[in-house]
């Protein structure tokens, strides 16, 4: 079973696009098993069918098919989605792109 996806790293990786059935969509963030990307009006997201697919402009390691998709919770402005693309590198690949690697945690001065 897979654990939930607000307990794995969350990458956010700008310019990077899910195609849903050939319609582009911005992501917002994404785990290695979890995507949330702005919703499209008029896209019925229960009915959604490959192909799926990471399209990322600035590199091609990025681009890769999403060998599945399955609706996890649709909100007013965005839509999240359980995935599982090919390839055993993703995780290094997000965290190459991940816009906020070089961002240092805040430190808790109340704690």
């Amino acid at each position: 079973m897979r654990t939930d996806r607000r307990a794995q790293m969350r990458y956010v990786v700008d310019g990077l696009m899910l195609e849903i059935g050939g319609i582009a969509h911005e992501t917002l963030d994404l785990s290695t098993s979890a995507v949330a990307v702005i919703r499209k009006p008029g896209v019925d997201y229960k009915m959604v069918k490959p192909p799926f697919r990471f399209k990322f402009e600035r590199s091609v390691d990025a681009d890769c098919r999403v060998s599945t998709m399955k609706l996890l919770r649709e909100g007013r402005a965005d839509i999240v989605f359980d995935y599982r693309v090919e390839g055993a590198e993703w995780e290094s690949v997000l965290r190459r792109h991940d816009v906020r690697a070089d961002v240092e945690p805040l430190e808790d001065v109340f704690g």
